[in-house]
C-alpha cells in the first residue's frame, strides 16, 4: 500500500514540476544568451492560458487527432507512474521489464506522428516522416541503454524495479548514461537533434508535428512534452546520483526531503542542458544516423560489459 501511495505521490510530483523544468532550462538560455528572461514560473502561465482558448479543428481531421493529445499525456503519466523516479522502487514495476518502458515512448511517438499526418498538413506531414525515421534510429539505443542500467542495478533482472546505483559503480553504466543522456536529447526533440524554438520549416521536429493543435489539446501536448523531459531528467540524475531516492517506509519527512532534492536534481540537468543548447549547434538531418548509431553503440558496449 504504501509503494502505490508513493507512486501517487511521484506522479503528481513529476505532473506539476515539469513546466518548471521548462522554464528553468529557458531562463538558463535567456542568462547564458545576455538576456534576462522570463520567470521560470511562465510554462504555468502559458499552460493555463491554452486550456482557456478555444480549440480551432481542421476541416480534414478525424477522430485521430481528438485522441492523440489525450492518450499521449494518459501514456506520459503512466510512465510517471512506471519509473522508480524520487523512490527506490515502484508499485507498478514489476508489471513489465524495460521493454515495456520503451514501447511506452515509442507508442507516445506513433501517436505524434498520426497527430501530425492526420490533418494534411504539409509541415505535419514533413515533421512526421522526420520523426519516424529518428524514431527508427533512436529505438534501439533507448533499449540498450535501459536495458544495460536495469540489469546492473537489478542484478540480472529485466524489471525496472530500482534506478538507485551509482554510476560510478561500474564502467558500463558510465557508458549506459552517456548513451542515455544522447537518447533522451533525441526522444525530447533538444539540440543537436531539433529546436524547440523555432517554427522554420526546415529544421522543426516535434513542433511541426503538433503545429495544427490549439487550445486544450495543445496544453496536453506541451504539458506531456514537459513531463517526458522531466522524467529523463531525473532517471539519468539518479543513476549519476542516487542520494536522495526514499527506501525507507512511507513518511512526510522522506517523502518532502525526496522531492526537494528530485527539484534541486531536476534543477542541475536543466541547467546544463540550457549550457549544452546555448554551446552547440543543431546537427543537420542527414547526420541523424552517425548521431544515434554512436548512442547505439554506447549501449551495446554498456550491455555486453554488465553481461559479462
Amino acid at each position: 500500500m504504501d509503494e502505490i501511495i508513493l507512486s501517487i505521490i511521484q506522479m503528481s510530483f513529476i505532473v506539476l514540476s515539469a513546466p518548471l523544468a521548462v522554464g528553468i532550462v529557458k531562463k538558463c538560455k535567456a542568462f547564458f544568451q545576455g538576456r534576462v528572461g522570463a520567470s521560470i514560473f511562465l510554462p504555468y502561465h502559458s499552460i493555463a492560458t491554452l486550456f482557456a482558448k478555444e480549440t480551432l479543428v481542421s476541416r480534414t481531421a478525424s477522430y485521430v487527432y481528438h485522441i492523440v493529445p489525450v492518450f499521449v499525456f494518459s501514456l506520459t503519466i503512466g510512465v510517471a507512474f512506471y519509473v522508480p523516479i524520487i523512490m527506490s522502487t515502484s508499485a507498478f514495476s514489476g508489471m513489465g521489464s524495460f521493454f515495456a518502458l520503451a514501447g511506452l515512448f515509442m507508442l507516445s511517438s506513433v501517436l505524434l506522428v498520426l497527430g501530425g499526418l492526420d490533418t494534411g498538413g504539409v509541415f505535419g506531414g514533413m515533421a512526421s516522416s522526420r520523426e519516424m525515421t529518428i524514431a527508427s534510429l533512436v529505438e534501439p539505443a533507448v533499449l540498450l541503454s535501459f536495458g544495460a542500467i536495469v540489469l546492473h542495478s537489478n542484478e540480472m533482472s529485466d524489471s525496472i524495479s530500482t534506478v538507485g546505483v551509482a554510476i560510478w559503480s561500474s564502467p558500463s553504466l558510465a557508458l549506459a548514461t552517456l548513451a542515455l543522456v544522447f537518447v533522451a536529447l533525441a526522444e525530447n526533440a533538444r539540440f543537436p537533434v531539433d529546436n524547440p524554438a523555432t517554427h522554420l520549416e526546415l529544421t522543426m521536429v516535434h513542433e511541426g508535428m503538433i503545429l495544427e493543435y490549439s487550445g486544450r489539446q495543445l496544453a496536453l501536448l506541451e504539458w506531456a512534452s514537459a513531463m517526458k523531459l522531466t522524467i529523463f531528467a531525473v532517471i539519468i540524475a539518479n543513476v549519476v546520483w542516487p542520494f536522495g531516492l526514499i527506501f525507507a517506509p512511507l513518511t512526510v519527512l522522506n517523502v518532502t526531503s525526496a522531492m526537494i532534492i528530485a527539484l534541486f536534481k531536476i534543477a542541475v540537468v536543466m541547467f546544463l542542458l540550457a549550457l549544452l543548447e546555448s554551446t552547440i549547434a543543431k546537427m543537420r538531418f542527414y547526420r541523424m544516423q552517425e548521431y544515434l548509431s554512436t548512442a547505439a553503440m554506447l549501449g551495446l558496449s554498456a550491455l555486453i560489459i554488465t553481461l559479462l
